[in-house]
């Protein structure tokens, strides 16, 4: 994909399999301070579900 279709106010990372280089620093976007919480609680819980589906493959056959 050619670099220039991306908009000039977003950030930009090219990377291929082995590194990746910051072309161009994208704008920051501070969150509510609620927000973080929450985020990282749902983040966990998929990063959890998908540990036991590569442990125990039988458990997410079971699951609903």
């Amino acid at each position: 994909m050619p670099a220039d279709l991306m908009p000039a106010d977003a950030g930009l990372i090219l990377a291929d399999a082995y590194s990746a280089d910051i072309v161009r620093q994208g704008p920051e976007h501070p969150m509510p301070a609620a927000t973080p919480r929450p985020m990282l609680l749902r983040y966990d819980h998929a990063a959890a579900l998908r540990l036991q589906r590569i442990t125990d493959p039988e458990a997410a056959s079971h699951s609903g």
